[in-house]
């Protein structure tokens, strides 16, 4: 989580300059929709194995 907040922070960054905000665009929105799926899927993994466990 820490890590593509600095990601997305070192690419505002660069999103000024006109040769790199293509990229920047990119990475944050790449950044973006891989971070919230991966935090929604861990979360409810975590509820599976642990309801599987409560009720064995």
């Amino acid at each position: 989580m820490l890590t593509g907040l600095a990601a997305t922070l070192g690419a505002l960054f660069i999103l000024d300059n006109p040769s790199f905000s293509g990229l920047a665009i990119s990475l944050i929105f790449g950044i973006f929709v891989y971070t919230l799926p991966t935090l929604i899927v861990i979360a409810v993994l975590y509820y599976a194995v642990m309801h599987c466990q409560l009720e064995g």
